[in-house]
């Protein structure tokens, strides 16, 4: 049952982050090819950055974008801390590959929508522009199919519930016993820790579970 539930909590975080890492990639696009490389802007397709007004245009819709992307990685944020108790099943390594397959998401859907069906700017404005589309596409599948495998980890180790139901109980009777000082000594009965099996049960040597103290 702890495993069906952790398996279940994986898979409730999986599309919070992947939309996280989507708004991610949609920002690293923005601030590498539109601002540090400058090789395009979000409408170049439609009107050439090559005047004082047509930058601004462009530099207006790159700011639409920008905030889209913004609005994008904020939802999924906070999609995520609604689902915090689930991120406690999700280890880093499954955290940063559903992240880059979020990021490898992007890519293909912007060339598909804004390259090919739109053709509102391609990936760097030139001649041969279809070398840098298609290889920025396959960069986002090639972190897909790569992240893909990562759908499971380890099962997470069992609670401590199932750990105790493997175990015969085992009964530690303890003692408050007056010190001298006025404060309170604890004894444990050693002999008091014989495992209690049913028969043809069969105490296993490395007892993981703690002792069940009874007080007086």
């Amino acid at each position: 049952m702890v495993r069906q539930d952790a398996e279940a909590a994986i898979a409730r975080s999986k599309w919070p982050i992947l939309v996280t890492g989507f708004g991610l990639g949609a920002i690293l696009d923005g601030i590498i090819l539109h601002q540090v490389l400058q090789w395009h802007h979000l409408v170049s397709g439609y009107r050439t950055a090559d005047a004082l007004a047509a930058l601004e245009y462009n530099t207006f819709w790159d700011g639409i974008f920008h905030l889209v992307s913004w609005a994008i990685v904020f939802g999924g944020l906070l999609w995520l801390v609604q689902s915090r108790s689930d991120l406690r099943e999700v280890g880093l390594r499954l955290y940063v590959g559903w992240t880059l397959m979020g990021w490898g998401a992007f890519n293909i859907v912007d060339q598909v929508v804004f390259h090919m069906l739109l053709g509102a700017h391609h990936i760097r404005m030139v001649d041969n522009y279809q070398m840098y589309d298609w290889g920025y596409t396959a960069l986002g599948c090639l972190i897909d199919s790569h992240r893909s495998g990562d759908h499971t980890e380890p099962a997470p180790p069992e609670g401590p519930h199932e750990v105790s139901a493997a175990l015969c109980d085992m009964d530690t009777e303890a003692s408050l016993t007056a010190s001298p000082l006025g404060r309170r000594s604890f004894r444990t009965d050693a002999a008091a820790l014989r495992p209690r099996c049913q028969q043809g049960q069969r105490a296993p040597a490395d007892q993981h579970s703690r002792p069940r103290v009874v007080y007086p």
